[in-house]
Order: structure tokens, then sequence, then C-alpha cells
């Protein structure tokens, strides 16, 4: 009974690094399909935007 229970908290442990694992893969590849510059130049827009709205 002990075993099975030191393997339970094992499982649980390692499903849990497997989902962070998951995360930061398609997290990474996310990341990649949007280039940066474009990112940057979106980021860039949308700053003008609300600095127009707050003039108003």
């Amino acid at each position: 009974m002990e075993q099975e229970k030191d393997n339970f908290w094992l499982y649980i442990g390692g499903l849990i690094v497997f989902v962070i694992a998951l995360v930061f893969v398609f997290k990474n590849t996310h990341k990649e399909a949007i280039p940066e510059k474009a990112y940057q130049e979106t980021s860039k827009e949308i700053d003008e935007q609300i600095a127009k709205a707050k003039q108003q």
C-alpha cells in the first residue's frame, strides 16, 4: 500500500512537469509565428491610438 501511495505522487509530479513543458513549447511556437518586428510595429500603433484617444 505504501509503495502505491508513493507512485501516485510520482505520477502527479510527472504530470505537472509534463504540462508545464507543454505550455513552454506552445508558447515558444506561438511567439515564433509572429515576427518580433511586426509585434513591435503593432504595439507602436496601439500606443499611438491610445495617445490620440487621451487627447480628445
